[in-house]
């Protein structure tokens, strides 16, 4: 068998109207007895935090939000404290990098310094091919002297060698042995 209260919540929620209905009449009624007021407001004032609630809630509160705070802070010390040190790192490597380029680009303006230009290769190799005809026409020049040397060497040393032969000729042939 079904109950009253099922009935009753059936038909109420069947006709939303009248659960309207019914809704309105209930709240006028315990708003108008002072009995049903009192103990609705200490049902809800049971339910309802105090002062004290919200205070102890509000320590609370501080508390978790002090202490993620502090975790907070901390991490954000470390990380600031890795960040400084990657820095300091990048500096470095910064400042190295620097001097090198400063060294590259030094010992590129030497090189540049030191590096002829296409005229100036020219000038060279034409003072150079002077230079080498120079040498070439004194080498030409001590040549024909020193073939000439050999052939008045060799032509004495001719001479001398037919004279030394004559003398051997014109000499009476010598006693022989005892």
């Amino acid at each position: 068998p079904v109950s009253l209260v099922d009935r009753l919540l059936e038909e109420l929620e069947e006709r939303p109207e009248a659960a309207k209905r019914l809704a309105r009449r209930l709240a006028a009624d315990i708003a108008s007895e002072e009995q049903l007021r009192s103990l609705l407001l200490e049902g809800l004032l049971r339910e309802a935090a105090t002062k004290e609630d919200i205070e102890r809630l509000e320590e609370r509160l501080n508390g978790k939000m002090g202490e993620l705070e502090e975790r907070i802070n901390g991490r954000i010390d470390e990380l600031e404290e890795r960040m400084n040190a990657r820095m300091d790192g990048l500096e470095k490597r910064m400042d190295r990098l620097e001097q090198r380029m400063d060294r590259f680009e030094s010992e590129l303006k030497e090189l540049r310094e030191k590096m002829a230009t296409k005229e100036e290769l020219r000038a060279l190799e034409e003072r150079l091919s002077k230079r080498i005809e120079r040498l070439e026409d004194r080498i030409d020049s001590l040549l024909k002297w020193l073939i000439g040397l050999l052939v008045t060497i060799w032509a004495t040393i001719a001479a001398l060698g037919l004279a030394a032969l004559r003398l051997l000729a014109a000499r009476p042939p010598a006693a022989g042995p005892p």
